[in-house]
C-alpha cells in the first residue's frame, strides 16, 4: 500500500535541506537516506531481498544493478540509482544494462539520483529519448499547483508494488501511446487535409459553399491543447478520469475558490483581455455567458479552440496570477461547498459537521481541541464554513484560510498568512516554500496541544488569515 501525502512531503523536504546544504553525498548514502525510503514509501519491503534484491545480476557474469524489485514471480522493476546531484545523462553502461533487463524479463527501469525520476520501458523499440515514459523533479513536488503531492501522486504511484504487480503502469503506458498516435494522425490531418475532409467540412457549413482555401487555412490554425509528441514529462498533466463530471464556473464560485465580480485575464494572440465573474456562476465576456472559459476563449479568439482553464488565469490570494486551472484543482482537493455552517450548539457533539466528527473519530482530546477552536474562532472571525477530508480539517469563507491536522491529541494549524511579515513571531513556524502539507499559501502553523493555546494570540492569527483570504 502507498504512504501517506504527509510521508512524502517529508521526503521532498529532505531532498530540499540536502541540496540547500550543499551536500554531495556518495551513491551509497543516496541510496540509504533518499532512495530506499522513497520505495519504501511506494509499498516495497525494503528489508526483504527476495522483494528489494540489492546488486542484482541475472548471470554471474553481467555487471549488477543496484535493485531489482519482484513481485508474484515476477520480474517488475530494474532501479539504477546515482549519486544526489548525478545529472542522470551518462549512457555508460545504459544500453547495456537496457539489453540485459529485457533478457532477464523486466520491462521497466528507473534511472534516478534521489531528487529526479526517469521511467523508461525497456521493451520498447526505440531509441532512448522515446523509451522515456516521464521524468519527475521530487524537490518541485508543492513548490506551485502545478506540482501538488496529490498530482505527482499520478506518477509515482506507477512505480508502486500494487500497480506493478496488476500491470496497471503497463495499461497506462498503452493509453499514453495510444494518445501519441491520436495525436499524430490528427495533426498530419490538419497540416495536410485531405480532399475528403474539406468536403466533409464544405458540406457541413451549408450554403453558401465556402470556399476549400478557407477550410485549409482555419484547419492550419487549430492547435491540440496538449499535443506534445515527445516523451511525456513532468511540466504535462495526467489525463484526468474519464468518468470526472466536467467542472464548471459555477462549480468553482459554489464552493467558495472564486465569487461574483472576480475577473480573469486571458492573453492570447498578442492581445489581453478579461472575463467577469456574474453572480449566476458563469463568465461574462463580449456581452456573453460562458459556464466554461474554454467557450470565452474560444469566443474571445474568433472561435480559434483552445484549453481556457490554461490560458485564464485569476489573481490568487498573494496577488501572483496563475491558471485558473489551480482553482479546479483545488474544487477537486477540497470543495468548500461540502462544508457546514458555524456556529452550532456550544458542546452540543450532535452538532458537530458530519465530515469533521468522522475525521476526528478516536481522537477525543484533538476533537475537544477542534470543537473549542472553532467555537471562539466564530465568536472573531464571523461567517466561515468548516468541513474536512481524509487528511484535514478546512476553515474557509472564499478560500481556505486555516487547514487544521489533527494528532491524536495535539493540533497544528497552516494559516494564510505573509510568511515575512510574522516570521518572528513567536507562536508560529514558517512553512518551506509557503506550503502547508500540501496547501499552497498556507505560509505559516501554529501547533495546540491544550486548550489554552486557543489564546487572544492565537485568534488575531486567525482573524488575520481570514482577513488575507478575503
Amino acid at each position: 500500500m502507498i504512504g501517506s501525502v504527509e510521508d512524502l512531503l517529508a521526503l521532498v523536504e529532505r531532498v530540499r535541506v540536502l541540496l540547500a546544504g550543499g551536500q554531495k553525498l556518495t551513491e551509497a548514502n543516496t541510496k540509504a537516506i533518499l532512495v530506499e525510503p522513497l520505495f519504501a514509501w511506494l509499498g516495497w519491503n525494503v528489508l526483504n531481498h527476495e522483494e528489494v534484491n540489492r546488486e542484482w545480476r541475472a548471470k554471474p557474469n553481467w555487471e549488477p544493478v543496484d535493485y531489482a524489485l519482484l513481485g508474484q514471480g515476477k520480474r517488475l522493476l530494474l532501479v539504477e540509482a546515482k549519486a544526489l546531484r548525478d545529472a542522470l545523462t551518462s549512457d555508460k553502461g545504459w544500453r547495456q544494462l537496457s539489453a540485459n533487463g529485457v533478457n532477464a524479463g523486466f520491462k521497466w527501469c528507473v534511472r534516478t539520483n534521489g531528487q529526479r525520476l526517469i521511467l523508461v520501458n525497456l521493451a520498447f523499440t526505440a531509441e532512448l529519448d522515446r523509451k522515456i515514459f516521464w521524468e519527475l523533479d521530487l524537490a518541485k513536488i508543492g513548490e506551485d499547483d502545478a506540482m501538488s503531492a496529490e498530482y505527482a501522486l499520478g506518477y509515482l504511484e506507477m512505480l508502486s508494488k500494487e500497480y506493478l504487480e496488476k500491470g496497471q503502469t503497463d495499461e497506462r503506458w498503452e493509453k499514453h501511446q495510444a494518445q501519441l498516435r491520436a495525436r499524430t494522425a490528427v495533426k498530419d490531418l490538419l497540416e495536410k487535409p485531405s480532399k475528403e475532409l474539406v468536403d466533409l467540412i464544405v458540406t457541413k457549413a451549408g450554403n453558401p459553399p465556402l470556399p476549400e482555401e478557407t477550410v485549409r487555412m482555419c484547419l492550419g490554425e487549430i492547435e491540440l491543447p496538449g499535443a506534445q509528441l515527445g516523451p511525456r514529462r513532468s511540466a504535462v498533466k495526467l489525463e484526468r478520469p474519464s468518468t470526472e463530471r466536467r467542472v464548471t464556473v459555477g462549480d468553482i464560485v459554489k464552493a467558495g475558490l472564486a465569487r461574483p465580480g472576480d475577473k480573469w485575464r486571458l492573453k492570447a494572440q498578442g492581445v489581453e483581455t478579461y472575463a467577469e465573474i456574474t453572480k449566476e456562476g458563469t463568465l461574462l465576456f463580449g456581452g456573453q455567458a460562458f459556464d466554461s472559459p474554454s467557450g470565452a476563449g474560444k469566443a474571445a479568439t474568433g472561435g480559434k479552440s483552445l484549453d481556457g482553464w490554461h490560458y485564464f488565469s485569476f489573481r490568487d490570494t498573494d496577488g501572483e496570477w496563475r491558471p485558473v486551472d489551480v482553482l479546479r484543482e483545488r474544487y477537486g482537493r477540497a470543495p468548500a461547498v461540502s462544508g457546514s455552517p458555524v456556529p452550532w450548539a456550544a458542546g452540543s457533539a450532535a452538532a458537530m459537521p458530519p465530515t469533521v466528527e468522522q475525521h476526528l473519530r478516536g481522537k477525543p482530546e484533538s476533537r475537544a481541541l477542534v470543537e473549542a477552536l472553532l467555537q471562539r474562532a466564530q465568536k472573531l472571525v464571523g461567517n466561515f464554513r468548516v468541513h474536512a477530508n481524509s487528511k484535514h480539517v478546512v476553515l474557509t469563507n472564499r478560500v481556505a484560510f486555516a487547514v487544521i491536522s489533527a494528532g491524536a491529541s495535539s493540533l497544528r494549524i497552516g494559516l494564510r498568512l505573509d510568511s515575512a511579515k510574522v516570521s518572528e513571531h513567536p507562536r508560529l513556524t514558517v512553512q518551506p516554500k509557503g506550503v502547508f502539507e500540501g496547501w499552497s499559501a498556507l505560509h505559516v502553523s501554529a501547533r495546540v496541544t491544550r486548550q489554552d493555546d486557543i489564546d487572544d494570540e492565537l485568534l488575531n492569527l486567525l482573524r488575520l488569515a481570514h482577513q488575507a483570504a478575503g
